[in-house]
Parts: C-alpha cells; structure tokens; sequence
C-alpha cells in the first residue's frame, strides 16, 4: 500500500498476498519488493501507480531483501543462486546479475550507503539455514572501490535486525536491531 503523507485512504499497489517491501528506486516511481512462493523467493518491481509487476529475478531458490543504489545504477540483494546465500547486484531491469561476496559466512541484507561508497550487511556463521533470529551475527561493510569487508559489530540478531534501510542520510551512521536474551524466568514462584 501508499499512503499520503498529509493522511488519508491507502492505495494498494499490488494485489498479490505475500509482498514485502524492501526499497524504492531513487526516482521515487518504482517499489521493489519480495515474494516468497513455496520455498523459494523472487524480487519484483512495479510503478507506484499500480501497473504491471515484473520479476527481476525467477527460479527456485532464495533471492531476497533488495535495496536500490542511490545512483539507480544497481539493486543489490542476497541470493543463494551460486550455492550458498551471499551479497549480489543486478541493473535494475534484473539483467547482468553479479555476485559481490563470496566468503564462507552466510550473508544478508544488504543495504547501499547513502553516498554509494559501501553497503551493510548482516553476516551468520557457516552452515546457518535461512535467516534466524536469536543467533550469533556480524555486521559488516563492505567498501564498494576495493570490495574489502570488515566487521563493524558482533550481536545476537538475525532477521530483523537490519531488514530495511538503515543508513543515516549523511553515510556515518546506521540502525540496527540486537536482541538481549534474558535468563528463563522462575516459574516454580518462592520455595
């Protein structure tokens, strides 16, 4: 759905059950988002004015959590089309895919820095299925000249700890999610 910012009724932009939004395109005319169907995942993009959908990715594994460059040139995602769940690129007509981490971590969320030099990522060990919650995680930059990563954070997150944009306008800061676990709670009451 859109909505005014001065208020009033929401506007459905698409019709399919199971859409999540993930960015729009810089020009404010596209919503990029995600559909789970059966195990797998593909990303769409449609007009705000609620035209025709389109897939910019297809097939039967996991392509998820898009996030448009701020000079529209790409739209970056994770995918797990090369095996294992790692940080991609793609135009934003869903041509010339690329793959742009290819280390043993399990990688998600990527997330374009306002001024386009990095993008932010949220990193599982090795052997992690999906995107958990609750579990050990990094959060890494990569620098998008020389493609170096380093780690800016280690927490107990996951899904939803950075599931949408999270960078602070001037590129220097970001949001993001940690979870506390709390000890179990006593529930035999006083002894």
């Amino acid at each position: 759905y859109i909505v005014p910012i001065t208020g009033g009724a929401p506007r459905v932009v698409t019709e399919h059950p199971n859409s999540y939004w993930h960015s729009w395109s810089p020009d404010g005319k596209t919503i990029i988002f995600t559909r789970p169907d059966h195990g797998s995942g593909n990303i769409f993009a449609i007009s705000v004015d609620g035209s025709e959908e389109h897939a910019l990715t297809t097939g039967t594994g996991i392509s998820d959590d898009p996030d448009c460059s701020p000079d529209g040139q790409y739209i970056y995602f994770n995918s797990d089309r090369g095996g294992a769940m790692q940080i991609w690129r793609m135009h934003p007509d869903g041509s010339s895919p690329e793959q742009i981490t290819s280390d043993d971590s399990v990688n998600w969320t990527p997330h374009v820095s306002p001024n386009g030099k990095s993008i932010v990522f949220i990193s599982y060990e090795k052997g992690t299925t999906g995107h958990p919650a609750n579990k050990p995680i990094a959060l890494r930059i990569m620098s998008l000249d020389d493609r170096k990563i380093h780690v800016l954070f280690q927490l107990t997150g996951g899904s939803g700890t950075m599931n949408v944009p999270s960078w602070a306008p001037d590129s220097k800061h970001l949001a993001f999610v940690s979870y506390q676990m709390l000890p179990a709670e006593d529930t035999a009451g006083p002894q």
